[in-house]
């Protein structure tokens, strides 16, 4: 079974989430929705107008990243760990 290098790595050392426009309004409260510069996953969360707490909280993931959920998270991390030893890395940070 072939895993994305991007969806691997967010799924073992976790999503990198930024900020964009929300696209649906919600009639229970703010929404704000993220996305993984990574892998493109969206994470929309509606909060509460009167005290912050979290209403509601959906995912929507790109095709191909539910795949790595079929390995458990060692067999991820080992994974992981042979492609970034090849270079096979996709996240960059300036030093």
């Amino acid at each position: 079974m072939a895993v994305r290098i991007n969806h691997l790595e967010c799924k073992t050392l976790g999503h990198s989430w930024d900020p964009i426009a929300s696209n649906r309004p919600s009639p229970f409260g703010e929404p704000i929705t993220c996305r993984c510069v990574c892998c493109g996953t969206t994470r929309r969360h509606v909060i509460s107008p009167h005290d912050g707490a979290i209403l509601s909280r959906t995912y929507k993931y790109p095709d191909g990243y539910k795949n790595a959920e079929r390995m458990s998270k060692a067999e991820l991390r080992m994974v992981l760990a042979r492609r970034i030893r090849r270079g096979q890395i996709t996240r960059r940070f300036a030093a």
